[in-house]
């Protein structure tokens, strides 16, 4: 884990209030610190709507990022930053993938070792001849992260892999299309969060 994953301040000016994973990721990317109200980095952190102004204390957390570079079928590259997690496939049918930073995809906990700043990604791999009713099982046990162990579901804590397709990539909660491959790291406590005290506490 990150040694400077978090540190007492003020809230800094400029900071916005974000509703979405893919809010907070557009902020991380512009480089503005930030306080998550929804989605699945809120609820890792157990944020929620608090009050807060420029000047007011509160706790700032260095977290990590999700870089993505995809190629689509016709050979063109595409360039995504992620901010929570990221899925390439279809859970219901074939090989799917899980990639997060903060353990969460969907209100699941997929991979409760995740911690969103450990400067690494956590993959849960879905294996292609995994059954329809083996999926509903692993899927209801998803909601308390008890799926694991499992033998058609594999994991592992990485800097960065390779997936092939062709797959749909969704990304933060919004889907961003079919692609051949997908190349994923982690940019390590690139992203500025800023945690009210009276969460933080």
């Amino acid at each position: 884990m990150n040694a400077d994953f978090e540190r007492r301040d003020v809230v800094p000016d400029g900071t916005i209030f974000c509703n979405s994973d893919a809010e907070c990721a557009e902020a991380a990317v512009s480089g503005v610190p930030f306080i998550p109200l929804a989605g699945e980095l809120a609820h890792a952190l157990g944020v929620r709507s608090v009050l807060t102004s420029p000047g007011q204390q509160c706790v700032i957390l260095s977290i990590d990022q999700i870089v993505v570079t995809a190629f689509s079928i016709t050979g063109e590259v595409f360039h995504f930053n992620g901010i929570s997690d990221l899925t390439f496939g279809n859970y219901w049918q074939g090989e799917f993938h899980v990639i997060t930073s903060t353990g969460r995809t969907g209100g699941r906990e997929v991979c409760p070792r995740a911690h969103p700043g450990d400067g690494v990604l956590d993959h849960l791999r879905v294996d292609a001849a995994m059954s329809l009713r083996q999926r509903l099982k692993a899927r209801r046990k998803m909601r308390s992260g008890t799926h694991l162990p499992h033998p058609s579901l594999g994991v592992a804590r990485l800097r960065s892999l390779t997936l092939q397709g062709p797959m749909l990539l969704t990304l933060d909660g919004v889907a961003r299309g079919k692609y051949a491959q997908i190349e994923c790291s982690v940019d390590p406590a690139s992203a500025q969060v800023v945690v009210p005290i009276a969460i933080a506490n």
